[in-house]
């Protein structure tokens, strides 16, 4: 169950680099001081959506919220983390790029 300092954001369907910019602005519009993105029931995941997702993980765990995902394949954990965010095993997100990385289009 979230807390109200947590938001829920359970995707669906196809994670590509246009559904990867609407979870930017639903993340942005949050005032939750934690996040929880579900990709379980992602039946079709790009790569291409791993770079503005990394840029939205890396900024929300700058501004000090708890992020955890959840429904990833190994694929994608590794890629992330090839990108500067590590995801451990129970799915909390950590930023490990020492840059600022802004929001990527």
């Amino acid at each position: 169950m979230q807390s109200r300092n947590e938001a829920l954001f359970s995707l669906e369907g196809t994670f590509d680099h246009e559904a990867a910019r609407r979870l930017r602005a639903m993340l942005l519009a949050s005032s939750a001081r934690g996040a929880t993105i579900d990709f379980s029931r992602v039946v079709s995941f790009d790569d291409s959506a791993l770079a503005p997702l990394t840029g939205s993980l890396i900024w929300l765990r700058r501004q000090g919220r708890e992020v955890i995902v959840r429904g990833l394949r190994e694929h994608q954990v590794n890629l992330l983390n090839h990108l500067g965010v590590h995801v451990a095993d129970d799915g909390s997100a950590s930023a490990s790029a020492e840059e600022e990385m802004p929001f990527p289009d």
